[in-house]
């Protein structure tokens, strides 16, 4: 006999199972006539973001220029921003996480990452997931990057410019299985210290 907790137990660990793009139920809409440089679809948590560019190819979707900030997020040992952009063939998004470091305390310089290791000790982690797929939120392509580098800039005592480049490994089409190829994508974004 199962029991509401062993039921929701359940219900946990299949949303954990779950890969990074596939936890996005889309609920956020995308409303590209906003003038609001601080919106965000998705969750916030103080930490401001704008001037999103996202480039590359990922899947069957080709994305070249401005980009959404769907997400910045700040937690006080590290930080997430997520950018999205619709392109040739669908939309796509890169997450870019970092772990073990606050935006307030990132200093300028070159950060580089397999998987979610960073390639220097002391460093904090740093890793990307990039989806796409023929809509926001209908991700059919869903990989984490086996290398990252991302250069942080300071322009001024309280805003950096956050660049990175991602390479993506060969997968395949979740849906139809076909293979894709290894891909690379580059992003950039502004935040406020």
């Amino acid at each position: 006999m199962k029991t509401p907790i062993a039921r929701t137990l359940c219900i946990l660990a299949a949303a954990l199972a779950m890969n990074g793009c596939m936890l996005d139920f889309g609920l956020d809409g995308w409303d590209s006539s906003d003038d609001d440089g601080y919106y965000y679809g998705g969750s916030t948590s103080g930490l401001q973001a704008t001037d999103g560019q996202l480039y590359g190819e990922m899947g069957s979707v080709a994305v070249d220029g401005d980009a959404r900030v769907y997400e910045a997020t700040d937690w006080g040992y590290g930080f997430r921003i997520e950018l999205r952009a619709n392109g040739a063939g669908g939309a796509g998004m890169n997450r870019l996480d970092f772990d073990g470091v606050s935006v307030a305390e990132l200093e300028p310089g070159t950060y580089e990452g397999r998987g979610y290791t960073s390639s220097s000790a002391g460093d904090p982690n740093v890793q990307v997931t990039g989806c796409s797929g023929s809509s926001e939120g209908d991700w059919t392509y869903d990989v984490g990057a086996e290398e990252v580098v991302v250069v942080v800039t300071e322009l001024d005592d309280e805003t950096l410019q956050i660049d990175w480049t991602a390479t993506f490994p060969e997968t395949s089409d979740w849906t139809t299985g076909e293979p894709i190829g290894a891909a690379e994508t580059t992003g950039s974004v502004v935040v406020v210290r």
